[in-house]
């Protein structure tokens, strides 16, 4: 659980090393965050993506969807994944899972179906 403590202490190393964050250490901090339950860090991450100029892709969108999915944040889940739907990065298995764990957390089961119709 506190794996994600250490990838964040890394990542703030990077300018001290003349390091630049890219989508790979970004998607590792997310996954890490994530998977401790940590989804308020790893929504801040996401946002520092952008700030950082760096664009999310599936693996960003996914961690996102699963940190929220964990902490019971359906319609949180839900806004991450149709923002993927709008910048064209296409759903996996992963991602519907993800997204299904979220609204079946938040008893929102006609959304859910709405997503696989």
């Amino acid at each position: 659980a506190r794996h994600w403590q250490h990838a964040l202490w890394m990542f703030q190393l990077l300018p001290q090393f003349q390091l630049h964050p890219d989508g790979v250490s970004f998607n590792t901090l997310l996954s890490a965050c994530s998977s401790a339950g940590r989804w308020d860090m790893a929504l801040r991450l996401f946002s520092s993506m952008r700030q950082e100029m760096i664009e999310a892709d599936r693996i960003s969108y996914n961690a996102a969807i699963d940190a929220c999915a964990k902490a019971m944040q359906w319609q949180r889940a839900l806004h991450f994944f149709h923002q993927m739907e709008g910048k064209l990065i296409l759903p996996n298995a992963v991602t519907l899972a993800s997204v299904l764990s979220a609204c079946d957390k938040g008893a929102q089961w006609p959304k859910a179906m709405a997503l696989l119709s």
